[in-house]
């Protein structure tokens, strides 16, 4: 089987790297032959890794994007893929509108947001992140709903796989301190404000603990958080 992932732009986060390392699993696991098909960005580094092919898709401000399901299409009928997988309800608009309905690729969706984006059109098989949602989904008359948790591929980010020591003594993370990770796309929507709310936290009780809080990624809210 052929699969086309349509994912969002690859910034560093949370769901494009579930996207990157769902579909390599498949390949390995399954013998899928994957396609993915993104806005470039950092974790395109993370896709040429796992050996996947890599297409590029252009910018888009807005969704449905006239630009973005051109490209698609263009796609679509040079590959040929069985199946589509949108990532996030910005790229199933495109796909649904530009490729689905009018060429009939079966198509599947996946929605990491933490509540149900009323656009997603119910007809399509969706995949949530919660079992929260999953259940919220049915009770809207949203039948063919699955729960996929995020995935992680554990032998990649097995502790140890990688020594951390360069990395401490770069950002002068002394032997004691308390480090506390996150990896995001820093979006003003859903993002930032967790994530200044944080910063917040750790300078009050930095006061007392040898507290580092360490932010990995990027996107528009980084002035904010710098």
């Amino acid at each position: 089987m052929k699969v086309l992932v349509y994912a969002h732009r690859l910034e560093v986060g949370g769901t494009q790297v579930n996207a990157i390392e769902l579909a390599a699993a498949l390949r390995d696991l399954h013998g899928f032959k994957i396609v993915f098909f993104a806005q470039p960005g950092p974790m395109v580094k993370l896709i040429e890794e796992k050996g996947l092919r890599f297409l590029p898709a252009p910018d888009a401000r807005f969704h449905p994007s006239p630009a973005r399901m051109r490209a698609l299409r263009d796609v679509v009928r040079r590959e040929k893929p069985d199946l589509l997988h949108t990532w996030d309800w910005w790229q199933c608009l495109d796909a649904y509108y530009s490729v689905h309905l009018p060429m009939r690729i079966p198509m599947v969706v996946s929605d990491m947001m933490m509540e149900i984006t009323r656009v997603l059109p119910k007809r399509l098989p969706t995949t949530f992140g919660v079992p929260e949602l999953v259940a919220k989904a049915k009770a809207a008359n949203r039948r063919r709903v699955e729960l996929v948790v995020p995935p992680v591929d554990v032998h990649y980010n097995a502790p140890g796989v990688v020594d951390p020591q360069p990395f401490r003594e770069r950002y002068g993370i002394e032997a004691g301190d308390i480090s506390l990770v996150t990896v995001s796309r820093l979006a003003d929507w859903m993002k930032a404000e967790s994530l200044i709310r944080t910063v917040d936290a750790i300078r009050t009780l930095g006061r007392d603990l040898p507290l580092r809080f360490i932010v990995v990624g990027e996107g528009a809210a980084r002035a904010k958080l710098e």
